[in-house]
């Protein structure tokens, strides 16, 4: 396994701890789920950025 794969299988594992963390979220808020997702990842876009950005503020992302 290279660095870099187990870098992201250790990302996913954080997101699936994360998920078990907040599975009691309402079917409806799965996105703020998906966006918690994309912000570990680092794959926000820079739509979500602008519509989420308080959201995001609070959960501690720092836009770079």
């Amino acid at each position: 396994m290279t660095k870099k794969s187990k870098q992201v299988r250790q990302e996913e594992q954080q997101i699936l701890n994360d998920y078990h963390k907040w599975k009691e979220f309402e079917y409806t808020e799965r996105d703020y789920l998906v966006l918690y997702a994309k912000m570990l990842l680092g794959r926000l876009t820079t739509s979500d950025i602008a519509q989420h950005g308080p959201l995001l503020d609070s959960w501690g992302y720092e836009n770079a």
